[in-house]
């Protein structure tokens, strides 16, 4: 067992061996990062060469040497005067110069305003000058133009035309041009037709208003366009003109004429009317309607006639029955009659009247008077607080709305069923009733037919014929 254990131990130790033989090696890198004094020049394949030094950037002095570390090392160059020139990447600048072996920038590109342009700036991809604006060439007088000239180092000023328009900045002035200068004259309001033309400060414009012709008594003037003189016509008829101081006339235009028509004195439901001159108001005398037998007598003011109306009689006695009597004229008042035939069984007939409410009242007999309530289902019927009350005989089946009596067997004793109840028929003419609440041996049996029977909460109703 032992031997068995190190042969498969041997054989496993062979099987690693032989796999890591078969893993190839990794490439070796290209170059040595820590030697600054070799670059790679290729990495496949791998080529390097030795770094150059003989080359000096600016600022600095040739040939240098190299070191592993750093890299090339050169000798700045020495401090002269003037200074030795560089460049600082910058083209905004002038004058770079080496100082201790570095370049300084120098100063900046000047970028001074021009004869005619302003906000100058250096272009940091051109190193040129750029400029944001163009300098004011705005003249002082609306009669001139103004433009800039780099020949004549600035503004230029030359005069418009004359006729040229302008603003002298005067209200109602037309403003032209000449030599240069904006002369004004006064605006003239073309003449219209029956207007009033006149200059508004404000605008500057003309404003017309109508000729305004004054109004003479009962006529109204008017300006006319063929003329350009006023014309006058009769104001509508009817139209009030100044008072001739009677009270008693009315003052009013009539055909271009003020004239004074005495006042009509006339109303609705009056007569022989009168106007008085001390105060202009008419008298009058009211008509009398002539009267008539239970009507009410009234002058309408809107059409001046008489008109009748039924006397009211009602005496708000609601006992009573309100009429007028044609002979006399007069309120009639007939007292209600309560007296009565057998509406009641459990009320005397002989009622009083109520005065609130207009209804009949009646006394209500003795509880135990016999009575009859009409109602074939109940026996032993008696008065009690005024309602004829009985014994309920009948059975009945409230939810199936089924009414009849307590037999011992409904198909033998139909005929007395029918016969209870004021019918006729057969054995098919009646049905027995479960649940209808007969007591011992007996049955509720009732008639197939049901509509002699009106059901009430507790009882059957059949009223007697």
């Amino acid at each position: 067992m032992i031997s068995k254990i190190l042969s498969l131990t041997l054989i496993y130790l062979v099987a690693i061996l032989v796999a890591q033989q078969s893993i190839p090696a990794p490439a070796p890198a290209c170059g040595d990062d820590t030697d600054h004094c070799i670059r790679v020049v290729t990495t496949n394949p791998c080529v390097t060469a030795v770094v150059d030094c003989t080359v000096p950037p600016q600022c600095k002095l040739g040939p240098g040497r190299c070191d592993i570390t750093t890299g090339c090392i050169f000798t700045d160059a020495p401090n002269t005067y003037p200074a030795t020139p560089c460049n600082d990447g910058n083209p905004c600048t002038v004058g770079d110069a080496c100082i201790d072996g570095s370049c300084f920038s120098g100063i900046d590109v000047p970028c001074d305003d021009t004869a005619c342009q302003t906000g100058g700036y250096c272009d940091m991809t051109t190193g040129g000058c750029l400029y944001t604006g163009m300098r004011d060439c705005t003249p002082t007088s609306d009669c001139q133009a103004g433009s800039c000239s780099m020949t004549a180092g600035g503004c230029v000023y030359t005069n418009l035309p004359n006729g040229s328009p302008c603003n002298n900045h005067l209200p109602c002035t037309i403003d032209t041009c000449t030599n240069g200068q904006c002369n004004s004259v006064a605006v003239v309001c073309e003449e219209q037709p029956c207007k009033i033309g006149t200059c508004n400060p404000l605008t500057g414009h003309c404003e017309y208003t109508d000729v305004t012709c004054p109004n003479m008594p009962c006529m109204t003037g008017s300006c006319s366009t063929a003329t350009n003189g006023c014309v006058y016509n009769a104001i509508p008829n009817g139209s009030p003109c100044a008072t001739d101081n009677n009270l008693c006339t009315t003052d009013s235009c009539m055909n271009g004429v003020c004239a004074h028509t005495p006042i009509t004195c006339a109303a609705p439901c009056m007569t022989n009317g009168v106007c008085s001159p001390t105060t202009g108001q008419c008298s009058f005398t009211p008509i009398v309607c002539a009267p008539r037998p239970c009507m009410n007598s009234a002058c309408n003011s809107t059409t001046g006639q008489c008109t009748y109306t039924p006397i009211n009689c009602n005496d708000n006695n609601p006992c009573t029955t309100d009429t007028c009597s044609a002979t006399t004229g007069r309120c009639v008042h007939t007292m209600m009659n309560c007296t009565r035939i057998g509406s009641n069984a459990c009320e005397f007939n002989n009622g009083t009247c109520n005065p609130l409410t207009g209804k009949c009242l009646y006394a209500v007999k003795p509880n135990g008077t016999i009575c009859d309530d009409a109602n074939v289902c109940t026996t032993k019927d008696k008065c009690v607080s005024g309602q004829c009350t009985g014994t309920n005989t009948c059975c009945m089946n409230r939810t199936k709305n089924k009414c009849g009596i307590c037999v011992s067997d409904c198909c033998e004793e139909y005929g007395k069923v029918l016969s209870f109840f004021g019918m006729r028929g057969g054995e098919s003419d009646v049905t027995e009733v479960s649940g209808g609440g007969c007591s011992g041996s007996t049955v509720c049996c009732a008639p197939t037919s049901q509509s002699l029977f009106t059901y009430q909460s507790d009882k059957c109703v059949v009223r007697k014929a």
